[in-house]
């Protein structure tokens, strides 16, 4: 039992965490290559992106490559320069996909929420 929750429960623990960032990285380049191939099918320039949407070159870039990881606005407005749904791009029945658009909304939702508040709190501070 002490082994369990000494050295091999720990080791194990690593062992799945390092495997889900590998994959994790796996699917990321993936997607990103995927966006690549719509951008240049598009025939547009990473540069002419950039601008539509407000990044920088190096971030498009990063996207591409999987070094960054989007958010699904960005997704999502990438797919509409594009002229793509998002379903079209990664295949909605993607189980990975499915994972990190539920983590994604639930973090730009509470951006969102964050974002709200401190209006209300500068009306009500403004106010007095």
């Amino acid at each position: 039992m002490a082994d369990y929750f000494g050295g091999n429960f720990v080791r194990s623990h690593e062992g799945f965490k390092h495997r889900q960032e590998r994959e994790d990285k796996d699917q990321l380049r993936s997607l990103g290559g995927k966006l690549a191939e719509a951008r240049k099918a598009a025939k547009l320039t990473q540069v002419v992106v950039a601008q539509t949407l407000g990044m920088k070159q190096s971030d498009v870039s990063k996207i591409e490559s999987g070094e960054r990881e989007p958010t699904v606005f960005d997704f999502a407005r990438m797919c509409a320069v594009y002229g793509l749904s998002l379903d079209e791009l990664i295949g909605s029945s993607n189980p990975w996909w499915q994972e990190r658009a539920r983590y994604f909304r639930g973090k730009e939702l509470k951006k969102i929420h964050f974002k709200q508040q401190r209006k209300l709190e500068a009306k009500t501070v403004s106010n007095h």
